[in-house]
């Protein structure tokens, strides 16, 4: 059985290249697109964690830290639906992504819960299309960013998972 809050604290080192910290989660597309980013795992660290309801400051020594403030429960319900209605449409999201999704209690607050976030690796390359995108587009995972996977980028992930073959400096994607 796993520790979650022993997780959460490990997980609140620091953000980077496999965690990443959402407080409220206002902005769901930009949620979808680290989702991808993980799933893709560009710089193959094996995926990654987001963590909903994680407050971003900055420590008395300047260091990036984390609270944890939680969602409530309708927030929480609503991000869930959101995320499985997204991940699991192959319309927008593609190959389809099937991220583990778990409700942690916080000790500071019974009424919130912390969504934690898994997002394992797979061998594909996974793109994603929001409703006012024109065509999909795959993310990486660039430190503790989150960016569209353009130009070099792209055919590089392309290349890693399989997809791109160079044939007389012209590339074809399979």
């Amino acid at each position: 059985m796993v520790d979650y809050n022993k997780l959460l604290n490990e997980l609140a080192t620091r953000e980077g290249e496999i965690v990443e910290w959402k407080e409220n989660v206002a902005d769901e597309r930009k949620l979808i697109e680290t989702i991808v980013a993980f799933t893709n795992d560009f710089l193959n660290l094996g995926g990654g964690y987001i963590v909903c309801g994680a407050k971003e400051f900055t420590d008395v020594n300047g260091f990036k830290s984390v609270e944890y403030v939680g969602l409530t429960a309708a927030n929480l319900e609503k991000l869930k639906k959101y995320i499985s209605n997204t991940c699991y449409n192959s319309t927008k999201v593609t190959p389809l992504i099937i991220p583990k999704l778990d409700e942690i209690r916080i000790q500071s607050d019974e009424t919130k819960r912390v969504l934690l976030i898994t997002v394992d690796a797979t061998s594909n390359a996974h793109s994603y299309k929001a409703d006012n995108d024109i065509k999909h587009r795959y993310f990486v995972r660039t430190e503790s960013n989150t960016r569209a996977a353009t130009n070099g980028l792209e055919r590089e992930l392309l290349r890693r998972k399989g997809r791109y073959l160079q044939l007389s400096g012209n590339g074809i994607i399979l």
